[in-house]
C-alpha cells in the first residue's frame, strides 16, 4: 500500500495510435488489469503528460474531475502519477490510485513518486525485452497538435529568442484569436488574471 492507496499501474502510452495499455498492475480491480488498453483521451494520464510536475488529485470530483471520462470510466477519486522516460524518450506513467479520497501529500510523497518513476526508467532502460520508447521526433508546432488531439486542452510554447507564443487550437478558440496567429509574450501574460502575472513572467523569466 504505497502512498495508502490500494492500486498502482506501469502503463505504456502510444501517442500515435493514442491509446494507454497497463504493462503492470498491482491490487488492480477488473478494469486496470494487466493489458488492458484504453483510449488516452478517457484516462487521467493525458492530464500527466501535458505537465512537468506530477499529477496529485486527493478528491478528483472537487478537483474538476466528476464529468470528466476519466472519472466516469474508472471512478478513483485519488490519483498520483508521474511519466517515464527511457533515454530521454516517453514510455508511459506510473500511477497510484484508489477510490477513495486522501488527505494531502506531502512533498517528501511526491518526491518519491518522481523517484520511483525515475527508478523505473532506469531499470527499463537496462531491460533488453522492454518495448522501445516513443522518441519525439515532432517539430514542435506537431507536438502542439498532438497535444490538442490527444488531450483536448489548451496549451503554449514560448521561444525566447524572437518573443513568440505559439499555440494549440484550443487556445486560439479559448482567446477568441485567429487560428495560428502569433503573438508576444506580453500579450499572453494579459490573459493572465492581473494578480498571477508576476508569478508566470518570473517562472518564464527563471526557465
Amino acid at each position: 500500500r504505497q502512498f495508502g492507496v490500494e492500486h498502482a499501474h506501469l502503463v505504456r502510452i502510444n501517442l500515435t495510435a493514442s491509446t494507454h495499455t497497463v504493462a503492470k498492475a498491482v491490487g488492480s480491480p477488473p478494469k486496470r488489469q494487466e493489458g488492458t488498453e484504453t483510449p488516452l483521451s478517457k484516462t487521467y494520464c493525458r492530464a500527466t503528460l501535458v505537465q512537468e510536475d506530477p499529477v496529485v488529485l486527493t478528491n478528483a470530483p472537487e478537483s474538476g474531475w466528476a464529468e470528466d471520462p476519466a472519472y466516469q470510466r474508472f471512478g478513483f477519486s485519488t490519483h498520483l502519477s508521474a511519466k517515464v522516460v527511457l533515454n530521454d524518450a516517453l514510455y508511459g506513467t506510473v500511477c497510484f490510485v484508489d477510490e477513495a479520497s486522501s488527505d494531502d501529500f506531502t512533498p517528501a510523497e511526491v518526491a518519491l513518486l518522481e523517484r520511483i518513476a525515475d527508478d523505473i526508467g532506469t531499470a527499463l532502460s537496462n531491460d533488453t525485452g522492454a518495448l522501445p520508447p516513443q522518441r519525439p521526433t515532432d517539430p514542435p508546432q506537431s507536438l502542439l497538435s498532438r497535444v490538442q488531439e490527444v488531450a483536448g486542452v489548451g496549451a503554449w510554447v514560448y521561444a525566447p529568442a524572437t518573443d513568440v507564443v505559439t499555440g494549440t487550437d484550443e487556445l486560439y478558440q479559448l482567446l477568441e484569436f485567429p487560428e495560428g496567429k502569433e503573438f508576444e509574450l506580453e500579450t499572453a501574460l494579459d490573459f493572465y488574471p492581473p494578480d498571477v502575472r508576476p508569478t508566470v513572467a518570473e517562472a518564464v523569466d527563471q526557465c
